[in-house]
């Protein structure tokens, strides 16, 4: 499993922040409708809020910082999401543009993390069976990856995420977490 790799690259906190457990996924389940991937809520539990390579930040449902929190932020980019589209449309220029549907809408985006400036949001794209990742930059640039958030973090942290200047974002020293 990624989140054992993960863990091994970049150790979790002794202590994390934030880290809800087990008995309060069902609670965030069914507030947002869906139940999210099971290597989310381990990520949490196992780093609880803070920034892999004091960069990337995973929107954590328990804290209470508006610009940290799952709730908030899948509202706040929501509205920034749909405001382009509909500036926009859903037309697509290769791997440009806002063709995908929003949170909650079946099958919707919805965020779990930015990176540190928000020139990178990271989402989840439900579908059938799966939940893939897509990654859209500060131009409107996207790319989708079939794979979970524990291996896509993972990969990134490695090196072995190929996506416009993503790499160049992330600092030389890849094995840290710090936390909030």
């Amino acid at each position: 499993m990624y989140i054992d790799k993960l863990k091994s690259l970049i150790p979790p906190p002794l202590m994390p922040s934030n880290t809800g457990g087990l008995a309060l996924r069902d609670e965030i389940n069914q507030k947002l409708g869906i139940e999210l991937p099971e290597d989310y809520y381990q990520i949490i539990e196992a780093y609880g809020t803070g920034w892999f390579s004091n960069n990337l930040l995973v929107f954590n449902p328990y804290v209470d910082n508006p610009n940290l929190n799952l709730f908030v932020q899948i509202e706040e980019d929501g509205y920034a999401y749909n405001t382009s589209k509909g500036n926009f449309g859903n037309q697509t220029d290769g791997e440009e543009g806002f063709p995908f549907e929003y949170y909650p809408s079946k099958n919707g985006l919805i965020p779990w993390g930015w990176i540190e400036g928000g020139d990178f949001l990271f989402y989840w794209l439900p579908e059938e069976d799966k939940w893939s990742i897509v990654v859209y930059d500060d131009a409107a640039t996207y790319k989708k990856f079939d794979m979970t958030i524990s291996e896509f973090i993972y990969n990134l942290m490695k090196g072995e995420v190929e996506f416009s200047d993503l790499e160049d974002l992330m600092p030389e020293n890849k094995s840290i977490f710090e936390k909030y």
